[in-house]
């Protein structure tokens, strides 16, 4: 099958679910629609002419699960692609869909809760006593790193998912200041149950 012919058989079957023509060929096939909203149709890849669909998704870091393709002989046409595809196979990408926008939207959030605690942890030092060095950044984590000066060997502050924990590591302070966070810390244990 040449390649416009793919693109030709795409571009009615993605019309008939309703998809649009945003038409993009990668050299192995056709995205119709758009990222989330859209198929893929490959080139036939076998003797009968088969060409699989498959549900196009965004880039994320949701690990979705499920069978989200099918393969139909191409010469059925694209009325018959077009049905097949909803009768089997927009029904669990739909669903599966769902789930991703979920997933993205609660560690969107979560990014934001973190980056507002991180530009506070920041702002609390003057400037140049923090840095965030790029590997200690992950997507569930954001570190700061705090100089305190020169006697003191300040340390690291790690900022987890939703930001309502933070964890410090290798800090040395006054025993002042380590007696007052940990006084905090025995206040708001006792308010709280176990």
């Amino acid at each position: 099958m040449a390649q416009w012919q793919l693109a030709e058989l795409a571009s009615k079957a993605g019309e008939l679910l309703g998809m649009g023509l945003d038409l993009t060929w990668d050299g192995h096939g056709v995205r119709i629609g758009t990222e989330g909203n859209g198929l893929y149709l490959s080139e036939p890849y076998d003797q009968r002419g088969r060409v699989r669909l498959s549900g196009w998704f965004p880039v994320t870091s949701c690990r979705e699960s499920g069978r989200h393709h099918i393969t139909v002989r191409a010469d059925r046409g694209p009325k018959a692609i077009a049905a097949e595809a909803d009768r089997r196979l927009l029904p669990g990408y739909r669903a599966a869909m769902a789930k991703v926008r979920e997933y993205d939207a609660r560690e969107k959030a979560m990014q934001q809760a973190r980056d507002t605690l991180t530009a506070y942890v920041r702002g609390l030092f003057p400037g140049g006593a923090t840095y965030m060095p790029a590997h200690c950044q992950s997507d569930a984590r954001a570190e700061v790193i705090v100089r305190l000066g020169k006697d003191l060997q300040g340390g690291c502050v790690r900022i987890s998912h939703d930001g309502s924990e933070v964890e410090f590591e290798r800090f040395r302070v006054p025993a002042a200041v380590a007696l007052r966070m940990l006084e905090t810390s025995a206040l708001l244990i006792s308010t709280q149950p176990c």
